[in-house]
């Protein structure tokens, strides 16, 4: 992606300016994201005070806009191990908005273990309403593994 965007006949503003913004973003997040574009690994100790899972899931944001498919994999591993039902929600909506098919099951496989305890969740009804197709995929696992498929 990168490659593509300063091509010189690109049509990309970055390849005209020589420059790319990064204003959705951290200081934290972009060192991370350069760290891993040129050693391939991430040091995950923040520097600026910013939570750990925060980082993690502004870096998720960047490694899907710029289709870095392995730190996204790397990524949604990481944040799928501390799904629990204070963040449920939070991740299922973060793997929804940023295309994380990985994380996205984790939060089905943890719903499905945990639905009678989500469902009763304000949270819930807000999800339901507004975003009916991700409430039928949880719901879809939650019977699937309920038939042990």
């Amino acid at each position: 992606m990168f490659a593509a965007m300063f091509h010189s006949e690109s049509s990309f503003n970055e390849a005209k300016t020589g420059q790319l913004e990064l204003a959705d973003s951290t200081p934290d997040a972009v060192e991370a994201l350069l760290q891993y574009i040129y050693t391939g690994d991430v040091n995950w100790a923040p520097t600026s005070g910013n939570p750990l899972p925060s980082l993690q899931e502004t870096v998720l944001k960047l490694a899907d806009k710029y289709a870095l498919l392995d730190l996204k994999a790397h990524l949604e591993s990481k944040l799928a191990e501390r799904i629990d039902e204070l963040n449920f929600f939070h991740l299922v909506y973060h793997a929804d908005n940023h295309h994380c098919n990985g994380l996205k099951k984790e939060c089905a496989h943890f719903f499905a273990g945990n639905r009678a305890t989500i469902v009763q969740q304000e949270e819930w009804g807000k999800l339901r309403s507004e975003r009916s197709e991700l409430a039928a995929v949880l719901f879809e696992a939650a019977a699937l593994q309920g038939e042990g498929k």
